[in-house]
């Protein structure tokens, strides 16, 4: 696990900011837990996924 985050950091980035953003949306109540839950799933598929999966070359 620890080997695909830190290969694929591109996607891992994207997957961080995603939920960091969710979080503070959630803090600052200007949306609930349920508003945010789809992100919140976005978030962590794209950290367990790959880099080529949004169409950039593998490393």
């Amino acid at each position: 696990m620890k080997n695909r985050l830190i290969s694929n950091y591109i996607t891992t980035l994207l997957g961080l900011l995603i939920i960091i953003f969710c979080g503070v949306m959630i803090y600052m109540e200007k949306a609930t837990t349920t508003d945010m839950s789809g992100w919140l799933a976005t978030g962590l598929l794209f950290l367990r996924s790959k880099d080529s999966l949004i169409a950039l070359p593998s490393s």
